[in-house]
């Protein structure tokens, strides 16, 4: 069976559909290996972005609101949050103090300068919170652009690598099916070779005798010596296989016998 396989093709076949299967096989595990990988990259990048992007989306809406782009309601809470924290009232006291102990030491402790004194500071305190909300929210914007980065790279690395699986599938399939296509012809190839062998041992050689004729003689040749070599001489009434003769070895025809 396997020799009737190799000569009309059918293992080249197999063998082939097998290497293609095998191929495909390995470029699906690939496939799936490199986009785990890639993937698994990506999260633990963003893993590591994501407390900035939070922490910038809070102190980007915390500005918005004590900016009163929220509304009023929004800014008083936030103003509130802001008065609220003892550090910074007990701070924005101090420096008050400051200011009206220097006044009063000038005289002016009961004028309109102490008040826009006092005024002032609470100002410029109120600035430094706008700043650290707006350094924050920086921070943020920043670390919402990375991540942005970070997509765009990964689609394209995604992207870059299914087409190079693509194309690669493309190819084993596009293998596979021209080696196929070509072992179709293996059983008339085969079939040709054979006649073209057939015709050469018909064709006479040199001397006019063609090799299948030269075979022939060789076997008369043959029979011929084991019949009549060695002293063995055949008498009248040869096919009754009776011999008269001296055997000396050599060939001796099944069914003979000397008389």
């Amino acid at each position: 069976m396997s020799l009737l396989d190799d000569f009309t093709g059918a293992s080249q076949r197999r063998d082939i559909r097998a290497g293609r299967d095998a191929s495909l096989g390995a470029l699906s595990s690939g496939m799936q290996t490199a986009s785990g990988q890639l993937e698994e990259g990506y999260n633990q990048a963003l893993g590591y972005l994501n407390p900035l992007l939070q922490s910038g989306q809070g102190n980007q809406q915390m500005l918005d609101d004590l900016m009163g782009l929220n509304g009023p309601e929004a800014r008083a809470r936030a103003q509130q949050l802001v008065s609220s924290d003892p550090l910074w009232a007990g701070q924005v006291g101090n420096e008050q103090m400051a200011a009206q102990r220097a006044l009063n030491a000038r005289g002016l402790g009961g004028s309109g300068t102490a008040a826009l004194a006092g005024q002032r500071v609470l100002t410029e305190r109120y600035g430094d919170v706008l700043n650290r909300y707006q350094q924050g929210a920086q921070q943020g914007a920043s670390a919402a652009g990375a991540g942005a980065d970070l997509s765009a790279r990964y689609g394209s690395e995604r992207a870059g690598l299914t087409y190079g699986n693509a194309q690669q599938v493309a190819g084993v399939q596009t293998g596979a099916a021209n080696a196929l296509s070509a072992s179709r012809g293996t059983l008339m190839n085969n079939l040709m070779g054979l006649g073209s062998l057939a015709v050469s041992a018909m064709t006479p050689g040199l001397g006019g005798v063609s090799a299948a004729g030269n075979m022939a003689k060789g076997l008369n040749s043959l029979w011929g010596a084991g019949a009549t070599g060695g002293g063995v001489t055949p008498v009248s009434g040869a096919g009754t296989g009776t011999y008269t003769g001296n055997y000396t070895g050599g060939y001796w025809p099944s069914g003979m016998r000397l008389s």
